[in-house]
């Protein structure tokens, strides 16, 4: 593979379960290991992290100085198991999207 010139890496706030520093820490240095093959092709890197469900685009003024609500709707796409009992005794169903991608 060529060398690239710029990665630009997206993610949630899901794996961010908890928010003391060794945490986060771990959580960062988890998620770059995992990145590190693509990042070792890359000369430059940017991280894109998303903090909200996206409504906020179409309702901002403007306003950089302004409030809005974020991770209210984070989903449960990184947990061990799903909200019911009854999604959780379909566990071999279960699409990507629903499966623990980062692992702690």
């Amino acid at each position: 593979m060529k060398e690239l010139d710029r990665v630009v890496l997206e993610m949630s706030l899901k794996p961010f379960r908890r928010t003391e520093p060794a945490w986060l820490r771990k959580t960062c240095q988890e998620a770059f290991r995992q990145w590190g093959p693509l990042l070792a092709k890359s000369k430059r890197a940017s991280v894109l992290l998303w903090v909200s469900d996206g409504s906020e685009l179409l309702t901002w003024q403007g306003d950089l100085a302004a409030s809005f609500e974020w991770a209210k709707y984070l989903g449960f796409c990184n947990t061990i198991t799903m909200p019911t009992p009854e999604m959780n005794s379909r566990r071999s169903e279960w699409r990507d999207h629903m499966r623990r991608l980062l692992r702690s």
